[in-house]
């Protein structure tokens, strides 16, 4: 393995030099399945006072003939995001939502608990749509247990 230096030449670099790459490592690192995070890295739960954790909401993904498929989440109304493609939908409704609760969070407001499938599905609006479930890092405090 080589590693440039200022010079412009490159120099050797021992590979017995590496740091290994110990459990601590990957305990330490956010760990991800494509673009979903499904465990954060233990320095973005100080952010939250070390009570965070992953919580899964609804969401509902609707596709009209001429339009891109459309997102939508029943426990936050007003959040909504699409994509070209429903790999594109999928990764838009983590980013989306997850940047919507930050918003919540920073202007004090209670985050809604998820509602449970059964109830979502009632909503007419919701009954064309497919569901799909979307994990994001809450903290437990900002989350409102009544529904």
């Amino acid at each position: 393995m080589t590693a440039g230096n200022n010079s412009g030449k490159s120099e050797w670099i021992d590979p017995d030099d590496i740091p290994e790459l110990t459990d601590a490592f990957f305990e330490a690192a956010t760990v991800r399945k494509g673009e979903t995070v499904v465990r954060q890295r233990p320095s973005d739960y100080a952010e939250t006072g070390g009570d965070a954790e992953m919580t899964n909401y609804l969401a509902i993904i609707h596709k009209d003939p001429d339009s891109d498929f459309g997102v939508s989440f029943p426990d936050f109304p007003g959040c909504v995001t699409a994509g070209d493609t429903l790999e594109e939908a999928r990764v838009m409704a983590h980013e989306a939502l997850a940047f919507h609760i930050e918003g919540m969070i920073e202007e004090g407001w209670d985050i809604p608990a998820p509602s449970s499938f059964e109830i979502a599905m009632q909503d007419p609006n919701n009954a064309s749509g497919v569901a799909f479930m979307v994990n994001v890092c809450v903290s437990a405090k900002a989350v409102s247990v009544t529904r």
